[in-house]
């Protein structure tokens, strides 16, 4: 008997039946790079009757039957097991596997095919490589690292407890989430678990997205259960209130933003590059979420002066931000980087109020540039000894 590469929608792919159309974001060498740790045999193709649609709130394309229309993409050959069970763990629910014959091929191949909702406007390869996909490969490759995606390819695993995959950064995602987009286009630090995976935890991504795009008080406890598919009286197994909900995303998001801080100060050679990193990405994620979104914790601040318990989670939250940003600084003046004249403390709190500040005029100009200020007067000019 033949056996098959996997479960789920890869449970029909068996033998050396392994091609793939690709038609978005998995035909740019720069993505498969960081998904795969190598570009697979990519050979230019053609599908006829079906388009690549523009999806709503989203980076990326759906395919839809479309009679009479050319959709150009590439064929990826040769691809593992393994492999085909990471680009798998990469696509959202809504796409469904299916075979379709493209240009001149003999056999059929597989892609993915949307099935809900999409834009009348027709997605441009070209202009998503000049205005997204710097950005969109970076999170890639956060996603893919991500805690909770097994090291090895063919074994992912999807967390599912509080120290889980967390919605941080501009408007996620959904994923690699993730307006706060819900998926993988806008979340910098996630990977995306399966509606198998636990309920709760979805519950708090979704609300985490929608507190973020809508505010604590325009998002609605529905409207996150309908979009995780839980039933309305489910909700109150997982949390007493909105309230005690609204604190699990705050804790969620914190956690989140240390892990991102982690990342970041490990991966460069020193304290102040390590800062830059880490307001870097923050910065590609605001440019591919087209300047919107902001931060979680400023947002919700700005609505929650009536709950004292949010208030104080709030707080909490901002301190263990600032006390990391500190801890950096500091090091940064033990190495004779940064002044020594003023607390680490002061210049933590300095340089994150001002962020913040930056974050709102970037949000009503719709400009990157006073954020780039921000990082260029503080830590490339006033910090300095």
């Amino acid at each position: 008997m033949e056996s098959r590469i996997g479960t789920g929608r890869l449970s029909g792919i068996g033998g050396q039946d392994h091609a793939l159309f690709a038609y978005g974001t998995l035909q740019f060498p720069e993505v498969l790079k960081v998904l795969l740790g190598r570009v697979p045999s990519l050979e230019p193709a053609e599908l006829t009757g079906w388009r690549a649609a523009v999806l709503p709130r989203r980076l990326y394309p759906g395919l839809v039957l479309a009679p009479g229309e050319l959709t150009h993409g590439a064929v990826l050959a040769g691809l593992s097991a393994a492999e085909w069970m990471v680009l798998d763990a990469f696509e959202d629910d809504e796409y469904d596997l299916r075979r379709v014959r493209v240009g001149d091929r003999v056999e059929p191949v597989w892609t993915y095919v949307w099935t809900a909702a999409t834009d009348s406007a027709e997605w441009r390869r070209d202009r998503f490589a000049a205005d997204h996909l710097a950005a969109f490969a970076s999170r890639s490759a956060r996603w893919r690292r991500a805690p909770g995606l097994s090291s090895d390819p063919g074994t992912p695993v999807w967390l599912d407890s509080a120290e889980g995959p967390a919605v941080c950064g501009p408007a996620g995602a959904g994923r690699v989430g993730l307006p706060f987009q819900d998926d993988r286009s806008y979340i910098p630090c996630m990977a995306r678990p399966r509606r198998s995976a636990d309920t709760r935890q979805l519950l708090v991504e979704e609300g985490a997205a929608g507190f973020l795009m809508n505010g604590y008080h325009g998002t609605g406890i529905k409207q996150i259960l309908d979009k995780v598919g839980v039933p309305k009286g489910s909700f109150y197994n997982y949390f007493d209130s909105k309230e005690s909900f609204g604190l699990a995303i705050i804790e969620h998001h914190s956690l989140c933003v240390q892990r991102n801080l982690g990342e970041a100060f490990d991966a460069s050679p020193d304290p102040v590059s390590g800062l830059r990193t880490f307001f870097g990405r923050l910065i590609d994620d605001f440019a591919a979420a087209e300047f919107t979104g902001g931060c979680l914790i400023a947002n919700l601040g700005g609505e929650l002066e009536g709950s004292e318990l949010l208030r104080e989670s709030l707080s909490e939250a901002w301190g263990a931000w600032r006390d990391r940003v500190a801890d950096q600084l500091a090091q940064g003046q033990r190495l004779g980087m940064i002044r020594s004249d003023i607390a680490a403390t002061e210049l933590a709190d300095m340089l994150l109020e001002s962020w913040e500040g930056a974050v709102i005029r970037m949000k009503i100009d719709r400009t990157l540039a006073p954020l780039g200020k921000c990082l260029d007067r503080l830590l490339g000019d006033y910090f300095r000894p």
